[in-house]
């Protein structure tokens, strides 16, 4: 019991130490004022009691005018400080609390940033990890400090009234302090239980979030009222939060429980004490000043202890929490990172030798021993079903993860043994799930590659390649309007023109195909890099939208290496490689007329393709035409008569 308690004080001591470096490393000024303060707060009731007992016995003994008029100003400096003091604290502590939450949030940011692929973001665990560490890194250490000072403060005035209280009576002082010891083991105890709900409650509470959020945000709006399923979320919703409240009135019972129980102890040293004092009082062993003194110290360490076992317990709450900031810094890299190995200019091409790889070990393989040659300067294709890998091919590489098997080349050198960050600099990708970013359309074109988002002359003529500029040149406010109602637009009405001033609060909507037309021209904004990776670039496009920016983006990347992912065949037909993936592996591979005639996979899905287009009724007399000659002409419509 001893040792355990021993143990635990320990690891206290070593949190507190933490903490407080944290806090001091960010505002050591501040920092200092707010301890200094705590240690000045502690002394003063302390101060006030003894210069209390020593104005009744001057009063009682009937002393000089000086004398009282000496003890009657220290009460009020005391009184005063004891006023002024906390106002001023509060001060320094709300503009530490403000520092504070400022650098841990860009500490976490940073590590955050600094994972390298995308393993982490795609476990639930590490979404709760991450929210419970941004909490905790924004309050808990300018909370521990605050927690610490009020402890030093505490402390400081019952080691004053507990001299008091020896010097008049040691038995009582030792009962006073016994009876602190279960209150403190029970208030650590409870910490310990709620921090641990507060890690059990923490799914529930994500999950009533993202229902909340669907309720409320406009991606979702159409389909809830098409379905009604207003009420279906509305009742997922509440019952988390039954959940959640649920598991906080087990915690409030038994916090209720323990305490009146504490309470009920704290009261025999105190109903003690008042028997010896009124015995005292009655035999003449103390006189008015030593009852006051006494009965002040006794008062302020029966609430003193109580208040220093919830603050110790917090504190130990605290650091537990803060603890989960630690734990998420001290994540391991999800991808190894080889520092000083730039990626080279891609003069050979890209190889994949025998490359397994999937998402989690109890989940079947997504790519199986896939090999393949990405020579530079060439255009290849990826096709297949659904779920065949094709989309996981593009995020090996991006080196977004490592395979579990083989290995990925760039011009003989190991991806992972290149700083991701100088790889991606030499890639351009649009993704089949692109962002639609809350910003103006000059940002979301722009982010494409940084340093150029203040070249609007860049920015413009990527949108002109998408067949975008026009669309944004009419917009309220240009390049520069928001395409989000999440934020209103900033410029003032009058600085608009005539009838589009209702228009401008919160910015204008695109239509799907034009975000996706803006998010290949963000990756135009990267034409001129060595790889570049089209994921179902134009999967939202009508047929003739679909052939003009495919057309458009192979003169501009002429010359590039090229990726292009597609489950509409017609868009990859002029692909000096096509590859064609099923169940993770590669089937086939050859140019289109190639694949035709293999009559394989890919000659069944574009008959399936082409099919869909041909008329299925062909009028009297005219001859059905064969599957390839349907496509072929399929093609030549695509191209100048299909909307």
């Amino acid at each position: 019991m001893l040792t355990a308690i021993v143990r635990r004080a320990a690891t206290l001591v070593v949190r507190a130490a933490a903490a407080v470096r944290l806090v001091f490393a960010i505002d050591p000024i501040r920092s200092g004022l707010v301890l200094s303060g705590a240690v000045l707060l502690g002394a003063v009731p302390v101060a006030i009691g003894w210069l209390t007992k020593a104005l009744i016995d001057a009063i009682t003994d009937s002393a000089r005018l000086g004398v009282l008029v000496g003890i009657a100003v220290g009460l009020i400096a005391a009184t005063a400080v004891s006023q002024l003091v906390p106002t001023l604290l509060n001060l320094a502590e709300s503009e530490l609390s403000r520092r504070v939450a400022a650098a841990t949030k860009e500490k976490l940011f940073t590590k955050v940033n600094g994972f390298a692929g995308l393993g982490y973001f795609e476990q639930p665990a590490f979404h709760d990890k991450l929210r419970l560490a941004l909490e905790a890194g924004e309050y808990a250490p300018t909370q521990i400090l605050r927690t610490l000072t009020g402890t030093v403060q505490r402390v400081i005035t019952l080691a004053g009234f507990l001299v008091a209280l020896w010097l008049i009576h040691p038995l009582i002082t030792l009962l006073a302090v016994l009876a602190a010891v279960p209150q403190l083991l029970v208030e650590l105890r409870l910490s310990r239980e709620r921090f641990s709900l507060q890690a059990e409650l923490s799914p529930a509470e994500r999950k009533q979030l993202f229902y909340s959020m669907l309720q409320t945000q406009a991606a979702a709006a159409k389909e809830i009222r098409l379905f009604g399923l207003g009420r279906y979320f509305r009742d997922l919703m509440m019952a988390e939060l039954a959940t959640t409240h649920r598991g906080q009135r087990r915690m409030d019972r038994r916090m209720a429980v323990a305490r009146i129980g504490l309470d009920l102890v704290s009261v025999v040293p105190f109903a003690i004490a008042l028997v010896w004092v009124a015995r005292s009082v009655a035999s003449g062993q103390l006189g008015a000043g030593d009852v006051v003194l006494f009965l002040a110290a006794l008062a302020a360490v029966t609430a003193g202890t109580a208040e220093l076992a919830v603050l110790v317990a917090r504190f130990d709450e605290l650091a537990l929490t803060l603890g989960r900031f630690d734990e998420l810094l001290a994540l391991e890299p999800d991808l190894p990172v080889r520092e000083g190995k730039t990626a080279p200019a891609l003069r050979s091409g890209v190889e994949l030798q025998d490359v397994w790889f999937r998402y989690r070990e109890d989940l079947p393989w997504t790519l199986r021993g896939v090999s393949l040659r990405i020579p530079a300067g060439s255009s290849v294709a990826v096709v297949g079903p659904n779920g065949a890998g094709k989309s996981t091919l593009v995020k090996l590489l991006c080196r977004l993860y490592d395979p579990e098997r083989g290995e990925i080349r760039w011009d003989g050198e190991d991806l992972r043994d290149l700083d991701p960050a100088s790889l991606r600099n030499r890639i351009g990708s649009v993704f089949q799930d692109f962002v639609s970013y809350d910003l103006s359309a000059r940002a979301n074109i722009g982010l494409g590659d940084l340093p150029a988002m203040d070249d609007l002359e860049r920015i413009r003529t990527a949108a002109d390649q998408v067949g975008l500029g026009a669309t944004l040149d009419a917009l309220p406010r240009g390049f520069d309007t928001a395409l989000t109602r999440m934020f209103l637009d900033e410029a003032p009405d009058d600085e608009l023109p005539d009838g589009e001033a209702d228009q401008a609060p919160g910015g204008s909507y695109l239509s799907g195909g034009q975000w996706q037309r803006l998010a290949i021209a963000r990756m135009l904004m990267r034409a001129d890099r060595d790889l570049l990776l089209l994921d179902e670039p134009s999967s939202g496009l009508d047929a003739r939208a679909e052939y003009e920016l495919h057309r458009v983006v192979s003169e501009v990347t002429q010359g590039r290496t090229r990726l292009l992912v597609s489950h509409r065949l017609n868009a990859v037909r002029d692909a000096d490689l096509i590859v064609v993936v099923d169940q993770g592996e590669i089937v086939e591979q050859g140019n289109h007329h190639a694949l035709i005639a293999a009559d394989g996979l890919y000659a069944e899905l574009f008959r399936l393709q082409s099919t869909g287009y041909a008329d299925p009724s062909p009028a009297p007399g005219v001859s059905p035409q064969p599957a390839d000659h349907q496509a072929d002409h399929l093609v030549v419509s695509d191209r100048t008569e299909v909307p």
